[in-house]
C-alpha cells in the first residue's frame, strides 16, 4: 500500500454517484491504487508501466478487494466512464485505469513533506524535525555544545504540545514557524546531524560527548 492521502472534494456529493454506497466505495478504491508517481509493476506475471493516475486491475480482483459483486463492478466502471471520473483501456485479461484530472484534485505527493494540524499533539519525529530544521535556518554545529543543549531543552519543551502552541513558544526564540516541515532534506544538508537526531530520539546525553 502507498503512503500518504487522497483528497475528496466537496463537489463529490453533486455527482450521480453520491447516493450509491458502492460507487462511493469503487471510486475511493480507485482513487486509493492509482499511482502517484511513473511506475513499472508486475500483475499476474505481465509487465505494465504505468504513469502517475493509472492502476491495472481486472474486475474479478475489484469485485474481489471491495466484497462488490462483479456484475455491479462492470456498471459501475461503465458509469465512471461515462462521468469522465475515469478512463479505460483494456489489455487482453486486464485493464487499464486512468483517474481522470488527478493532478487537478490530489496534488504531486511528497514523502518528504509532513502537514501537521495546529491542533495536533507533535510526535517525537516531529518535534526533531522542527529542530532539525531550526538548526539548518541557525548554522548550528553539532560541536557546539551550547547550541546543541540550548536546542535540546526547546526540544523539550515542545514534548506534549500542540503545533499551534509550539509555535507561540519557539516565537519567543525567534524562530518563526511554518506549518510544513521538510525532514529528509534537512538531513541530507547535514548528514552527522542524524547522530543528534538518534541521541534526542533516545534521550542519551551522555551519548552526546562523543559526538
Amino acid at each position: 500500500m502507498q503512503r500518504g492521502q487522497i483528497n475528496i472534494w466537496r463537489k463529490l456529493v453533486d455527482t450521480e454517484i453520491y447516493k450509491d454506497s458502492e460507487a462511493i466505495h469503487l471510486w475511493v478504491h480507485l482513487l486509493i491504487n492509482a499511482k502517484i508517481e511513473p511506475i513499472t509493476v508486475e500483475f499476474r506475471h505481465k509487465t505494465f508501466n504505468l504513469k502517475r493516475s493509472q492502476l491495472v486491475t481486472t474486475t474479478t480482483q475489484l469485485a474481489k478487494e471491495t466484497g462488490i459483486d462483479r456484475s455491479k463492478i462492470q456498471r459501475l466502471g461503465i458509469l465512471l466512464e461515462n462521468l469522465n471520473m475515469i478512463k479505460r483501456k483494456p489489455e487482453n485479461a486486464y485493464t487499464v485505469v486512468t483517474i481522470v484530472s488527478y493532478d487537478k484534485y490530489q496534488p504531486e505527493y511528497s514523502p518528504n513533506v509532513v502537514i501537521i494540524d495546529k491542533n495536533e499533539i507533535l510526535t517525537e519525529e516531529q518535534v526533531t524535525m522542527i529542530m532539525l530544521n531550526w538548526k539548518i535556518l541557525k548554522g548550528f554545529h553539532i560541536k557546539d555544545k551550547y547550541a546543541v543543549g540550548m536546542m535540546i531543552n526547546r526540544r523539550k519543551e515542545l514534548e506534549g504540545k500542540s503545533l499551534e502552541r509550539a509555535k507561540s513558544i519557539l516565537a519567543t526564540y525567534d524562530y518563526i514557524l511554518n506549518d510544513d516541515f521538510t525532514i529528509e532534506k534537512i538531513i541530507e544538508k547535514d548528514e552527522r546531524w542524524k547522530e543528534v537526531m538518534e541521541l534526542w530520539t533516545n534521550n542519551n546525553m551522555n551519548s552526546y560527548q562523543k559526538c
